[in-house]
């Protein structure tokens, strides 16, 4: 749980500020609030009405070693992969630094309620949900 609500608008803040690329052929940059339709073609291409951004990066917004991210992200791509989930790298690069990239999944049709058993697993903070034509919004779960 967040300590503050000046936690969480920091937080906020740094969530807007960040570009969501999803390694697609072109990549697809998302930006939350800002409509994309080339998702909503991803989408349609794969049959689904949504996808969820998420990442098992930094738990709880704590900066962790290099091995720990990388275990980290080994085991949500697991748990991906056991719940047969299609996915697409996806890769959170703050704007301006100050903030490492962090590596994570587009997981194609997922919806909220999923995305939310996956955030307290991996004790994230929030993920970036995208409805049927590719608008991103941010989910609070803290």
């Amino acid at each position: 749980m967040l300590d503050s609500d000046s936690d969480k608008a920091k937080l906020d803040q740094a969530y807007r500020a960040t570009e969501y690329w999803v390694a697609t052929r072109p990549p697809i940059c998302v930006r939350i609030g800002v409509a994309n339709p080339a998702i909503g073609d991803l989408h349609q291409a794969h049959g689904v009405h949504c996808s969820v951004i998420i990442t098992a990066h930094n738990p709880k917004s704590q900066q962790q070693s290099t091995l720990a991210n990388q275990q980290a992200h080994a085991q949500l791509t697991q748990a991906l992969e056991q719940a047969g989930y299609a996915k697409v790298s996806a890769t959170g690069k703050p704007l301006g630094g100050g903030w490492p990239a962090e590596e994570g999944w587009l997981v194609l049709g997922m919806d909220v309620v999923e995305a939310s058993l996956l955030a307290e697993q991996f004790q994230q903070f929030a993920v970036v949900c995208l409805d049927a034509h590719g608008m991103p919004n941010l989910q609070w779960f803290a």
